[in-house]
């Protein structure tokens, strides 16, 4: 994308289990995973894309994640992880799109890997309880770090 390899410093794990009430039940918030380090796609760069090139990212992304479902198939174990992934029903490229704008619209979040947006905005999207302002916060963490492997563990500690 940028005609750069990045560099990965690492992919974390990052676990959001605290349960939020909706209505009369109780619903965990969902599983994102998270990527760190330098040389991905952020939010900044979202913010700079016009319409044609968003979409085709949004597209190559969701098929990803489909072949990702498909790969990972009826396997108990990875329940958890084919869930994170899987695309919302009747949902559009274009309502993607437009959350992503306004999540990445925000100047707090320009640094967010485009990844991590995607895995923020897919959880919202399905209709998951909102995050809190720690995991929000985490990912702005993890944003400014970049490659520091101090910084990232930092950012997660906390």
């Amino acid at each position: 994308m940028k005609g750069t390899v990045p560099v990965i410093c690492g992919a974390i794990l990052v676990a959001v289990l605290a349960e939020h009430s909706a209505t009369s039940q109780q619903k965990a918030t969902p599983t994102v995973y998270s990527v760190t380090g330098s040389g991905w796609q952020s939010c900044g760069d979202w913010n700079r894309y016009q319409h044609d090139f968003k979409s085709g990212y949004v597209i190559g992304r969701l098929e990803a994640s489909a072949q990702i479902s498909n790969i990972l198939g009826d396997i108990p174990a990875a329940r958890q992880v084919k869930e994170s992934f899987q695309w919302p029903a009747g949902l559009s490229t274009g309502d993607y799109e437009k959350s992503l704008d306004k999540f990445c619209g925000d100047p707090y979040n320009a640094r967010i890997a485009l990844a991590n947006a995607f895995g923020f905005v897919n959880a919202t999207l399905v209709g998951n309880p909102p995050f809190d302002d720690k995991f929000l916060v985490q990912l702005r963490c993890m944003g400014a770090a970049g490659a520091d492997k101090d910084r990232i563990r930092d950012c997660i500690k906390n």
